[in-house]
């Protein structure tokens, strides 16, 4: 598949991580031997091809017992080679084996986790980009370091289905669901087992020809013990929904074939698939004729417009997993809970209702609970709707509790719409106190703050508007800081502040869903960004201005200078009245501070202080002579500081 068809595709890795997952130091260029990668498939197929095509991606990872040696490594397939898109080197012990693990199609913002590989499913694989982006393939290899070339044996790890419908109608059929069926799963590279997770939902299967006859296929993740139902709605709109009489499985690398009657009283119950290896399937064309030609028009696509039929567009409730469910009722008192699907893959939810049906309430569900219940699990609701006509039928959510009836063409402005989030730091316009918040973009979940002036090494966080509280968000740095322009990370829980390197103008952006932070010079688009996975450059130790900032002067700036005295060693304040707590930072900012514990006055060892600490220095208010040191070789070192009687004499190193 060309690398446009596999964007569709939904990426994360489980967030479950060992001891031995941190990458490692990597070698420069040069030090080891070039790793070289090539493909086979073992008598396996793409989804709707029987090799690599120039172009498509994969994502490598060498794992050593040390650690994590090379993650998420980029690289292509071109003229039967796989080519990174840059030099990757062996480590210099040969003696070490190590896992040579890979993924297709790549991800960006993937990362090696030993807990599995998490993929989800298009949930729209009626066109061809939505079913081959479908189509995981892993591969697993051992090797030392080597000049020769590796073998990446990929495999399915995904399950195949293709359904023959005996048409007994005089119409056509328009489109054809899968529903009740789980669309995401971790795969552990090594094994190959998996598990399902998450809520089921409805996949839109492709139109293909199998056999030289029109049939409908899907990818799906491997699940045992389902219940599927199938669906099927013709050219004039009507629907046919044909649950399962008994329960299925559908296992990796495998092909489940059947054939079902469709007729005007019911479609034939039983459905019993042949199963057989995913092999070389070259007579599965999308598409009608049998010609092979790609069916990717929107011919055959739905127009969202059915009579019977109510849309809900989520808009900024699309975060966090939810689901959405809509409750329906009549006047007479009838009332049925509606599961609703993206059956299209497009952001708009479908809602189908019984005839004569007049009034919803639509609630934004939580990912833990399976199926709806006035009792738990709703985390927003609407009020009571009357039911709005075609064309007019599509609900838009404009709030956390309320939206409004458009029709099919409406687009709702997400970008209007403040998220109860902001960033916060050391940046002019917040000195830590003041909140840039976080608005809504077109991407569901994204957010952003646009245009922040960032002086060098000013720093920032991601936090729930006006609030450090330990309930609300507090996203920071992990153990990768110091970021530079264009850079991406996935942001820690109560982290490190986080530093921006380069003076300028800058567009910060926050996804909700995977926890992601993107520093990106104003105006570029986010995905753009590239990965950090190093810290960036340190501030230069040699030019920084130290001070005292605290309860004496509000916690801002100006600080109480401390100057280097070169007869003793020391930084110096003396005379300087403290009113409690306080801290020792550098340049006025808090990018590099020392704090932590009770200071014992007159003391005549150095209290230790803490790089960065989340707690402050304290001592009794009064008038006090301070004395400072710390390793301008290694800044994220303890400190030392004395706090002394004013006259004292001056402490030793």
């Amino acid at each position: 598949m060309k690398i446009s068809k596999i964007l569709a595709a939904i990426f994360c890795f489980a967030a479950i991580a060992t001891s031995c997952e941190n990458p490692i130091d990597e070698p420069q260029q040069g030090e080891g031997k070039k790793i070289s990668l090539f493909s086979t498939m073992d008598n396996f197929t793409r989804a709707t091809d029987t090799a690599f095509e120039e172009g498509d991606q994969v994502g490598v990872h060498i794992v050593i017992p040390q650690g994590t040696y090379l993650n998420n490594a980029h690289f292509t397939y071109n003229a039967g080679a796989l080519v990174g898109e840059q030099d990757y080197y062996w480590f210099l012990d040969e003696s070490l084996t190590a896992d040579v693990y890979a993924y297709y199609p790549y991800s960006a913002t993937g990362s090696y986790r030993a807990a599995g590989y998490t993929f989800t499913v298009n949930s729209d694989q009626s066109k061809v980009g939505g079913y081959t982006a479908s189509d995981l393939m892993v591969a697993h290899t051992t090797s030392k370091p080597t000049e020769e070339a590796v073998e990446l044996p990929f495999k399915h790890a995904l399950s195949k289905v293709v359904i023959k419908i005996d048409n007994q109608l005089e119409e056509a059929i328009d489109n054809v669901w899968f529903s009740e069926v789980f669309g995401t799963t971790t795969v552990n590279f090594k094994s190959g087992a998996s598990a399902v997770s998450g809520t089921k939902g409805t996949i839109k299967t492709a139109k293909v020809t199998k056999d030289g006859e029109q049939a409908w296929a899907l990818i799906l993740v491997p699940q045992e013990n389902v219940t599927p139902k199938l669906i099927i709605t013709t050219e004039s709109k009507k629907q046919y929904t044909y649950e399962l009489s008994g329960e299925v499985s559908f296992s990796a690398g495998k092909v489940s074939t059947a054939t079902i009657t469709l007729s005007d009283d019911s479609i034939y119950t039983d459905f019993t698939p042949t199963i057989t290896d995913w092999v070389a399937d070259n007579d599965l064309q999308f598409g009608q004729t049998g010609s092979g030609d790609v069916d990717d028009d929107d011919d055959n696509q739905g127009d969202n417009t059915d009579e019977n039929m109510i849309y809900f567009h989520p808009n900024m409730w699309d975060v966090d997993g939810a689901w959405f469910s809509a409750h329906v009722w009549n006047e007479a008192g009838a009332a049925e809970d509606v599961t609703l699907t993206d059956n299209n893959g497009d952001g708009i939810y479908e809602c189908p209702i019984s005839e004569g049906m007049t009034g919803v309430l639509f609630c934004r569900m939580d990912p833990a609970v399976s199926s709806f219940s006035w009792e738990v699990g709703i985390w927003n609701q609407t009020v009571d709707l009357t039911i709005s006509a075609a064309p007019n039928n599509h609900f838009h959510i404009t709030s956390w509790d309320n939206g409004e009836w458009h029709d099919a063409d409406y687009e709702f402005d997400n970008s209007a719409v403040a998220s109860a989030l902001g960033v916060v730091g050391s940046f002019p316009a917040s000195n830590w106190e003041v909140d840039v918040n976080l608005m809504g973009t077109d991407v569901a979940g994204l957010l952003v703050a646009k245009g922040i002036e960032f002086r060098a090494y000013d720093a920032f966080k991601v936090r729930t508007l006006g609030s450090w509280a330990d309930t609300d968000v507090n996203m920071g740095a992990g153990d990768v800081n110091y970021f530079t322009p264009n850079k991406y990370f996935t942001a820690t829980e109560k982290g490190n502040d986080i530093v921006v390197v380069e003076a300028g103008n800058y567009d910060i952006y926050y996804n909700e869903n995977t926890k992601v932070i993107y520093i990106l010079t104003a105006g570029t688009d986010y995905t753009s960004a590239t990965e950090q996975t190093t810290s960036g450059p340190a501030p230069d130790a040699s030019t920084m201005k130290w001070g005292l900032c605290g309860v004496h002067n509000n916690w801002g700036a100006p600080d109480v200078a401390l100057n280097w005295d070169g007869t003793i060693g020391l930084y110096v304040a003396k005379s300087v009245t403290l009113a409690g707590e306080f801290k020792v930072r550098a340049d006025e900012s808090w990018t590099t501070n020392y704090g932590g514990g009770s200071i014992t006055v007159d003391s005549a060892s150095a209290a230790s202080i803490t790089y960065n600490s989340g707690s402050n220095c304290s001592v009794a208010a009064g008038t006090y002579d301070v004395y400072f040191w710390f390793d301008a070789d290694n800044v994220k070192a303890n400190a030392k500081l004395w706090v002394r009687s004013v006259g004292s004499a001056a402490p030793s190193l």
